[in-house]
């Protein structure tokens, strides 16, 4: 549930401990999670995360995966506090999926052998 100026908004439905009620079990089964490979933030260039995860079509999570046998997982969280700025460096435009209150709750840096939340 999300509050939007003072409005609510129901973006999911979780899942319920009976299923008495159709209305509430027919709305969990609708819900959609998406996960986009190599997700391009900025189309016309190539600037691209390499997951991201929608619920419904709202923006989840992100991540940056590394192999411990080429990078590791520092090499995730520098691209995330380097390379993925919500505010694009050359345009000044915001990026909206990296925007604080605007895109994806939680960004995922991720190795063979670590997960850390960036």
């Amino acid at each position: 549930m999300l509050d939007i100026g003072g409005a609510r908004l129901t973006v999911c439905q979780g899942l319920p401990e009976d299923d008495r009620n159709e209305t509430i079990l027919a709305r969990y089964k609708a819900n959609r999670l998406r996960v986009v490979r190599q997700l391009k933030y900025v189309p016309d260039r190539e600037l691209s995360l390499d997951l991201g995860f929608f619920v419904n079509g709202i923006p989840v999570a992100t991540a940056e995966l590394k192999s411990d046998g080429t990078q590791n997982i520092d090499d995730a969280v520098w691209q995330y506090k380097n390379d993925r700025k919500p505010k694009d460096t050359q345009t000044g435009l915001k990026h909206p999926l990296l925007t604080f209150k605007r895109g994806a709750l939680v960004h995922f840096a991720v190795s063979t052998s670590e997960i850390q939340m960036t």
